[in-house]
């Protein structure tokens, strides 16, 4: 989600690491949130405990079989996570 990252990386960063940030993501597939993924994140909500937002993105990734690669600690622990 866009908008978290980016809200994160101007809290935590500044306006040029989100502007960089940004630039680069806006080269990459945007994926639609549709029934299918909402009902998948919904369902990852209520078993790994995770905030609707983190629940999207983890359903998003383990959809599309792609590595999440996060500081979050919320995702410790589920398959598919890379915690740096």
């Amino acid at each position: 989600m866009l908008y978290e990252v980016v809200k994160i990386l101007l809290r935590e960063r500044g306006k040029t690491e989100s502007d960089r940030f940004i630039s680069v993501a806006l080269r990459r597939a945007i994926v639609p949130f549709e029934e299918g993924l909402a009902l998948a994140a919904a369902q990852v909500s209520n078993t790994a405990k995770l905030a609707m937002a983190d629940s999207i993105i983890y359903a998003t990734a383990q959809a599309h079989q792609a590595p999440l690669i996060t500081g979050d600690a919320a995702f410790g622990g589920l398959p598919g996570v890379s915690i740096p």
